[in-house]
C-alpha cells in the first residue's frame, strides 16, 4: 500500500484518510488511559506525527495498519500517563516537604520563644534592638540610658545566658 504511493503528497493524503477514518477509535484508546479529553486529543495528534515521520516502515496491509495505529496510541497515552504520574509524585514531595518545613520552623519559634521567656525584660529589649531592628550600640545606648560599653555587656550576658539554657534542654 504504502510503497505503492509514489510521491509524499500521496503518502499525506493517505494518511490524512487514514486520521478521519481512525481518530474516534484513537480518541477512545487514549481517553481510557488518561481520563482527560485533551490529554487524550495531544496523544492521538502526537501518534500521527509519529506515523507521519515513519511513513516509510509502516505495515501494508489494513489490519496490520490499525493494529499499528492502536499500538502507536497507546503507546503514547501511557508515556503521557506515566509523566503525569512523575510530575504528581514530585508536586505532592515538594507539599510535604513545605509542610514539613513549616512544622519544624514552627517548633524552633516556639523553643527559642520558651527560652527567650526566661530572660528578663531588659535583656528581651536590648535582643530585638540589636538584632530584630538592626540598631548600633549607641542606639541602644542612647534608648536605655546607659554606656555603649553597658549595652554591649548587657547583650553578651543575654546571648550567654540564652546559651546556657539552649545547652541545658539538649
Amino acid at each position: 500500500m504504502w510503497q505503492e504511493l509514489s510521491s509524499n503528497e500521496d503518502k499525506i493524503r493517505k494518511i490524512e484518510h487514514m486520521y478521519r477514518r481512525k481518530e474516534n477509535m484513537m480518541y477512545h484508546i487514549a481517553f481510557m488511559i488518561l481520563k482527560n479529553k485533551q490529554d487524550a486529543e495531544d496523544a492521538v495528534h502526537d501518534a500521527f506525527i509519529s506515523v507521519i515521520e515513519k511513513v516509510n516502515i509502516i505495515p501494508c496491509k489494513a489490519g496490520e495498519i490499525d493494529a499499528y495505529l492502536t499500538k502507536c496510541v497507546k503507546n503514547r497515552a501511557l508515556t503521557m500517563l506515566k509523566q503525569r504520574q512523575k510530575k504528581e509524585n514530585y508536586e505532592l514531595r515538594d507539599y510535604e516537604a513545605t509542610v514539613s518545613d513549616v512544622a519544624v520552623d514552627r517548633l524552633i519559634r516556639e523553643e527559642i520563644h520558651q527560652y527567650f521567656a526566661q530572660l528578663d525584660k531588659r535583656s528581651r529589649e536590648i535582643i530585638y534592638m540589636r538584632y530584630v531592628y538592626d540598631k548600633s550600640y549607641e542606639e541602644i545606648a542612647q534608648e536605655m540610658n546607659v554606656t555603649q560599653e553597658n549595652a554591649r555587656q548587657i547583650l553578651s550576658r543575654a546571648i550567654r545566658k540564652l546559651s546556657k539554657l539552649y545547652g541545658n534542654n539538649e
